[in-house]
């Protein structure tokens, strides 16, 4: 069966741009031609130097991808993938399992020279003159050994805080409350590896993160105790108290004389208010 590849792959020439060497590769590559795929890759080298950084990235991948297919060793085209991409994992190119495998068999077989790398995780809600608590998810191969949260406050003081460990490859540290004031306070974070690798960063002095800063809430005020409920009465309402106890204190007597015997002896009485 013929394959079909253009007919310009026969051209050997080095005026053929790499970028076009490289799209060759993968039509042969689609057809499972590994010794075109080759021949390509060949007549690519020589401009490999010149490269962008993703167009030699592409290169050693089908260099790799060439290897593995045809089944010949690909340690070290892997190695050299590696070396140029660490974080290089397959998946974004439909690399299936024993490709992946392989490349993190060969990944774990070379020497750690990656800084750590920090990603920050959402943290609650900042009031300000409290504590802030940060948290942000180191990863790394190697052991990580340093982690600092750096922060400036209102003064555009900078204070460094060191952040403990958690688990999961968290770790976390406290803002304290006197560097916390609206609208905002920045923050940033560094981490080194046990090789000296770093550093990782989670911003930095130019660009830190910022969390937002609420007001400090305001205090319930106590509402006015009611007075008592005799004050304010006007001197109307005295009077007419007077009366009514001078009416009942007048019907009390009258009652009294009332109820005397006809042959008694009649006596007046007095009442003073």
């Amino acid at each position: 069966m013929a394959v079909l590849v253009p007919a310009y792959q026969e051209g050997r020439g080095s005026s053929v741009p790499p970028t076009q060497r490289i799209e060759r590769t993968q039509i042969c590559l689609a057809q499972l031609d590994y010794d075109c795929a080759t021949r390509e890759l060949d007549a690519a080298q020589q401009h490999l130097a010149a490269m962008p950084t993703e167009l030699q990235v592409a290169y050693l991948r089908l260099r790799a991808e060439v290897a593995m297919g045809s089944g010949r060793p690909a340690d070290r085209q892997l190695r050299a993938l590696l070396e140029r991409a660490p974080a290089f994992d397959g998946t974004a190119y439909g690399w299936h399992k024993l490709w992946r495998v392989h490349l993190e068999r060969v990944r774990a077989g070379m020497p750690d020279r990656r800084a750590p790398r920090l990603k920050a995780v959402v943290p609650a809600a900042v009031v300000a003159g409290q504590p802030a608590r940060v948290v942000v998810v180191v990863m790394d191969r190697s052991l990580v050994t340093w982690v600092h949260l750096f922060t400036r406050s209102v003064d555009d003081t900078l204070h460094t805080v060191e952040m403990k460990p958690l688990s999961d490859g968290r770790y976390e540290a406290t803002i304290e409350g006197a560097w916390v004031a609206p609208p905002q306070v920045a923050y940033w974070a560094e981490a080194y590896d046990e090789h000296g690798n770093g550093p990782g960063r989670l911003g930095h002095r130019g660009a830190p993160l910022t969390l937002p800063v609420a007001p400090r809430p305001v205090p319930p005020v106590a509402p006015p105790r009611a007075e008592a409920a005799t004050r304010g009465v006007p001197w109307w309402g005295w009077a007419l108290i007077g009366v009514g106890i001078a009416g009942v204190t007048a019907a009390a007597v009258a009652g009294g004389l009332a109820a005397a015997p006809a042959n008694s002896t009649r006596r007046t009485a007095t009442v003073t208010f």
